[in-house]
């Protein structure tokens, strides 16, 4: 919990709402704060924000199985992280799209 604590600490307080109500499991209302967050951080010129609201999305749309959404979310992440020149986030988007990828992909068989 303290983690999760220090992580909201860092955010906007609408970016953090959108996170609580996903960790609660009500995804429309922190699609709803996400998106909210987003158009916030877009009108602010906060690319940082924006990153931060599209990798919440990004999980939501993880949630409900929405592979092609999760890659749109990740790499608007991603290209905004990469911008910043924060390598660590962007690398933590790349790693969540893998992940999502191997959880909506079909169990391989034999290796291939």
């Amino acid at each position: 919990m303290k983690a999760l604590v220090a992580c909201l600490s860092k955010r906007s307080p609408i970016n953090n709402l959108g996170m609580a109500y996903y960790y609660m499991g009500e995804v429309e209302t922190s699609a709803a704060y996400y998106e909210r967050a987003l158009k916030i951080a877009e009108d602010n010129h906060d690319e940082s924000g924006e990153a931060f609201a599209y990798m919440g999305l990004a999980s939501l749309s993880l949630a409900k199985g929405n592979l092609q959404s999760v890659l749109t979310y990740y790499s608007r992440a991603i290209e905004r992280y990469r911008k910043l020149g924060n390598y660590q986030l962007e690398a933590t988007a790349l790693a969540n799209i893998e992940t999502g990828w191997e959880q909506m992909s079909p169990p391989r068989m034999n290796g291939k």
